[in-house]
């Protein structure tokens, strides 16, 4: 359902107005996930709410980069100038609560410095895909 919001933001903040054929397509999409998961063993509100604020999140994130993109002239490097600041503040302030203490208890910490390739690879596919997306 990602795109649909996407493109509902899109709208939303006067970016860029998709053709029909796009709107449809979106919606095509959407109506195929939604078929697909019909009749899912559980349903969970909580799971539900965190989904759709994720994809809120991540469709705001997407517009936002687009009109910092596109509608400034700012190309790759200097996006990822301005936005990874602000992306690194939020994922380490998250991770702290969520995820330090239970890392700090299991002493988890340790696992990257026993095994430093497989973790750089990761940094460099990860750089890899915010310059290229």
């Amino acid at each position: 359902f990602t795109p649909t919001v996407t493109l509902a933001m899109l709208c939303l903040l006067r970016i860029e107005f998709p053709s029909p054929l796009v709107s449809m397509t979106v919606l095509g999409m959407c109506g195929g996930t939604a078929a697909a998961s019909y009749g899912a063993p559980a349903f969970d509100l909580t799971g539900l709410c965190i989904m759709l604020s994720a994809e809120a999140s991540e469709a705001l994130r997407l517009v936002l980069t687009q009109k910092l993109l596109q509608n400034h002239s700012f190309g790759v490097v200097e996006g990822q100038y301005y936005m990874a600041p602000i992306s690194g503040v939020w994922l380490f302030a998250s991770a702290a609560v969520f995820e330090l203490p239970r890392a700090l208890s299991t002493n988890a910490l340790a696992m990257p410095l026993a095994n430093p390739w497989p973790f750089l690879l990761s940094m460099a596919l990860g750089a890899g895909v915010n310059y290229c997306t």
